[in-house]
């Protein structure tokens, strides 16, 4: 039986692994919104750093003063 499906076998097993590759790409980072970020920002605390992980194109059109520009891109790096 495995001899007759094994080219659809295949094709499954390489779907699961590139979605689940893609979801794990995404793990850990967190998002959030703009009244989220602006309740942190007006909180003193000197242990958070902000990073806008925009393009450098899209963060030099417009961007909040005091953030870091670290594209998504590169973050890994």
């Amino acid at each position: 039986m495995i001899k007759k499906y094994w080219q659809i076998i295949i094709a499954i097993t390489i779907l699961i692994g590139f979605f689940g590759y893609k979801l794990s790409l995404n793990a850990g980072i967190d998002e959030m919104n703009t009244e989220q970020l602006a309740n942190l920002m007006n909180e003193p605390d000197e242990d958070v750093f902000f990073v806008d992980v925009r393009e450098s194109h899209e963060f030099n059109e417009g961007h909040i003063d005091g953030m870091m520009n670290i594209p998504l891109s590169t973050l890994g790096d």
